[in-house]
């Protein structure tokens, strides 16, 4: 069990991520930081942080883990202050759905200021702030790490933390990531499937199971085409011709 983890944001994931690891007992105390005094206050009625702070400082030492919950434009900045406190074990991650966006002078802080682990836990809803968090949002969905270093112990641990949540864990590289995110969520999917090959550059028979496990994850996708693919088969679809 750990002793301490923050949250910094405390919003529909964030403040899910507090119940889900108070719900399995991971940790002592849950420190949430956020700037909106509202989201704040909803997170610790609702019981998903214990103590609330407005700023980071020097108490952020504390926490063996902070998890970055922000909107993916203000990680860089939120990373940069975190490193003015931190110790170099203390492992730092996100919940960001674009994951090539660390900065240079962040990624040179890795391993002295703190351990970075980006991650992504394909969840949520059509609500927003802390008020709708629940513990289950993360139960049997995706989670997509994109360490800097599998080897290092930080990685093990926070795909631990993800697991124990109920999520799936797969890895991948940051191109690679953003590359299935955009596709996923940007391209109609008929028109996805059928230029994969080409904007991937990649095998198709290797990737075709990730951008499958993940376009069903996305919120957005057809629950028709999902019904299509888990029916027939993506190879007996891409056979035919379907896409």
């Amino acid at each position: 069990m750990y002793k301490e983890i923050t949250i910094i944001g405390p919003g529909l994931i964030g403040a899910s991520l507090g119940l889900a690891i108070k719900s399995k007992r991971l940790c002592k105390k849950i420190v949430g930081i956020d700037i909106s005094k509202r989201n704040l206050d909803d997170a610790k009625s609702i019981k998903a942080v214990d103590d609330i702070r407005k700023n980071i400082d020097e108490r952020i030492q504390n926490s063996e883990i902070i998890f970055v919950c922000t909107p993916v434009r203000s990680i860089n900045g939120i990373i940069q202050r975190i490193s003015k406190y931190s110790k170099k074990d203390q492992i730092v991650t996100d919940v960001g759905s674009v994951k090539n966006i660390f900065e240079k002078n962040i990624l040179s802080l890795n391993n002295k200021k703190f351990k970075l682990v980006p991650g992504h836990p394909i969840a949520g809803t059509e609500h927003s702030g802390a008020i709708n968090a629940f513990s289950l949002i993360f139960k049997k969905k995706w989670c997509i790490l994109t360490p800097i270093s599998k080897r290092d112990k930080s990685v093990h641990t926070i795909s631990n933390i993800w697991k124990k949540l109920g999520m799936h864990v797969a890895f991948m590289e940051r191109k690679e990531h953003d590359k299935i995110m955009s596709i996923t969520s940007h391209l109609p999917h008929l028109i996805a499937f059928s230029i994969v090959g080409t904007a991937f550059n990649l095998d198709i028979k290797k990737k075709k199971m990730n951008l499958l496990i993940f376009l069903q994850e996305d919120l957005k996708i057809s629950h028709v085409l999902a019904h299509l693919i888990q029916k027939c088969g993506l190879i007996y679809l891409l056979k035919i011709n379907i896409f």
